[in-house]
């Protein structure tokens, strides 16, 4: 919840919005590929935050367009929003992926269905990497600092993933293996033993 609500409150402190405006800034970031936000949330977290008096709702109307609710953003809600940085920043940080806990247990399938399956996956991680790589190179500009830091950390984490996905393999005896990426293993293993130095 304190995420969409810093996500919202952010683009506020910049200036004001309606709903439709901040959905449409939301795709523009991307920010959907590394927070759930739908569409609905937007809406209902606008509303609550104006019910609890941190945003100021003013209704406009141009000619024959339907009406519209800007929202902006109060002082009480700028401290709000600086609390809620604070906050989210002191606390515990999770690291997962919406496939852990499939491939966790993917030993379960046959090798050839394992596969099949991770191919998909690799075709979605890559879809996702080439929209990022989009953004970065014709909007990277126009991101907040953070935003565009995100991207580039997103990039990043996703080519490493990709070289993940493609080190599954089947066995000699039609088992699932994994042999990660090269680099990876080789920071795994830890630094090479000087010379005459015994292994381990």
């Amino acid at each position: 919840m304190s995420s969409i609500d810093i996500i919202l409150m952010g683009m506020l402190t910049e200036e004001p919005h309606n709903a439709y405006e901040i959905n449409k800034i939301i795709e523009a970031r991307r920010t959907r590929t590394w927070l759930r936000i739908s569409t609905a949330a937007v809406y209902r977290n606008l509303r609550r935050l104006h019910e609890e008096g941190h945003l100021e709702a003013t209704t406009t109307r141009d000619g024959l367009k339907p009406h519209k609710t800007v929202f902006s953003i109060t002082p009480e809600g700028r401290d709000h929003f600086v609390e809620l940085l604070r906050e989210s920043a002191q606390g515990q940080v999770g690291l997962h992926f919406d496939f852990d806990a499939w491939v966790a247990h993917i030993h379960h399938l046959p090798a050839p269905e394992a596969l099949t399956l991770l191919d998909g996956l690799r075709l979605q991680l890559a879809a996702i990497r080439d929209e990022l790589a989009a953004v970065s190179t014709h909007h990277a500009g126009s991101l907040p600092t953070g935003a565009a830091a995100l991207v580039e950390l997103r990039l990043k984490m996703l080519e490493v993933t990709l070289d993940w996905v493609d080190g599954f393999e089947t066995g000699p005896s039609g088992d699932l293996l994994h042999n990660g990426p090269p680099l990876l293993r080789s920071q795994l293993a830890g630094p090479a033993p000087a010379a005459g130095e015994a292994m381990p």
